[in-house]
């Protein structure tokens, strides 16, 4: 998955892993453009517990790992917990709902504004985390 600036590559094994990180140097080297190793992370994600590597050598790419990340509004963590995406989903709207509690109390306004701040402003914010 690739957002502007922003890659995601998932393989199932490291051997795949290092072969699509090369052809991506690849790909970016011939548009003129480079990667960044300080922001490159690799995490394993598996609902296995199990030893947890700080460094990965992938051949000429050397890599840190995470235990989480966020691309494009969500959370992934490395066994795949949504525990946290929700949670931080909920803040959000919570955030959002608290932010526009003195339009919701406004007696003068009626309920068909107020839904509509609801619709168009806390609901998009729980829902697509945002």
């Amino acid at each position: 998955m690739a957002y502007a600036d922003d890659v995601v590559i998932t393989r199932r094994t490291k051997k795949a892993l290092a072969g699509a990180v090369e052809e991506f140097k690849r790909a970016v080297q011939d548009l003129g453009l480079d990667t960044n190793s300080e922001k490159t992370k690799y995490m394993k994600t598996s609902r296995q517990t199990g030893e947890r590597r700080d460094i990965v050598d992938l051949g000429e790419n050397v890599f840190h790992s995470c235990s989480t990340f966020k691309y494009l509004g969500g959370v992934v963590t490395e066994n795949n917990n949504l525990e946290v995406e929700i949670k931080g989903r909920m803040v959000a709207g919570t955030r959002c709902f608290y932010a526009l509690q003195k339009a919701l109390r406004y007696k003068s306004l009626s309920r068909k504004p107020k839904l509509l701040l609801y619709k168009t402003i806390i609901r998009p914010v729980v829902i697509c985390g945002q």
